[in-house]
C-alpha cells in the first residue's frame, strides 16, 4: 500500500472508519441512521456522530485524572457503543478490564439490569438476524432494535461504574467516619429500646400479678360473707 509514496492506505483505514461509508448491518448505531438520512445531510451527521464519540474525553480526563486506568476502561465502554463499526470484540475488551475494579461492584446500582440486557442481546441478536436476512420474515427494525438494547446495556454499566467510583471516593473522604458513628448510635438506640421494652414488660407483668392477687382476695372475702349469711 505504501508503494510509490501512496496514501491509499490512509483512505482505506482511517478515513474509511471516520466516513462510515460502509453501511453493512452491525450492532452499532450508524448504519441504520445513515440509511435513512438524506444525502445532503450526510456530512453534517457524520461529523456530529464522530464528535459525539470524542467529546467525552475532556470531561472524563478532568474528573478521573487521579485514576487514569479507570478513565481508559470507561472510554473503552463508550467507544464500544459510539464507534462506526462496533463488534463483540469491543465488549470483550471492556469486560476483560472490569475485574481490575471489582471493589466498585458493591457500589453499583444497576448491575443486574445491565447484565440482563447484554444476556438478552446475546440470545436474540442471532434470532433477529436470521429472521431478517435468512428467513425473510422480519425487517431491519428487529436487528436495529437489538443493537439499541446492546448500546443501552453497555451505557448503563459504564455510567454505573463511574457513579460507583465517585460514591466510593465520597464515602472515603466524608462518609466512613460518619457511617461508623451512625451505626454506633443506631446500636445504642436499639439497646435502649430493648431495655425499655424489657422494663415495660416487667412492670406490666407485676401489675398483672397484683391485679390477680387483688381479684383472688376479693373472691375470698365475698365467699366468707356468703358463709356467714
Amino acid at each position: 500500500a505504501m508503494e510509490g509514496n501512496s496514501w491509499g492506505f490512509f483512505r482505506a483505514s482511517t478515513l474509511f472508519v471516520v466516513s462510515a461509508s460502509d453501511l453493512t448491518p452491525n450492532l452499532g448505531l450508524f448504519w441504520y441512521f445513515f440509511l435513512e438520512v438524506f444525502d445532503h445531510f450526510r456530512l453534517f451527521f457524520t461529523v456530529v456522530f464522530q464528535l459525539h464519540a470524542v467529546v467525552y474525553v475532556l470531561p472524563l480526563s478532568i474528573k478521573l485524572r487521579k485514576v487514569p486506568l479507570l478513565m481508559m476502561v470507561v472510554l473503552c465502554g463508550i467507544l464500544s457503543i459510539l464507534k462506526s463499526f462496533p463488534s463483540i470484540a469491543d465488549l470483550a475488551l471492556f469486560a476483560a478490564l472490569l475485574p481490575a475494579w471489582d471493589y466498585l461492584f458493591l457500589y453499583m446500582r444497576f448491575t443486574l439490569l445491565s447484565v440482563n440486557l447484554l444476556v438478552f442481546v446475546a440470545a436474540l441478536a442471532p434470532v433477529f438476524w436470521h429472521i431478517w436476512v435468512r428467513a425473510g420474515t422480519g425487517n431491519a427494525n428487529f436487528f436495529y432494535a437489538i443493537g439499541m438494547v446492546y448500546s443501552l446495556g453497555i451505557m448503563l454499566f459504564t455510567v454505573d461504574l463511574v457513579f460507583a467510583h465517585l460514591r466510593r471516593r465520597f464515602d472515603l473522604l466524608h462518609g466512613v467516619r460518619v457511617s461508623v458513628l451512625r451505626h454506633k448510635q443506631q446500636q445504642q438506640q436499639q439497646q435502649q429500646q430493648q431495655q425499655q421494652r424489657g422494663s415495660t414488660g416487667i412492670h406490666s407483668a407485676g401489675q398483672t400479678e397484683d391485679d390477680r392477687t387483688d381479684h383472688e382476695s376479693g373472691d375470698e372475702e365475698f365467699g366468707g360473707e356468703l358463709q356467714m349469711r
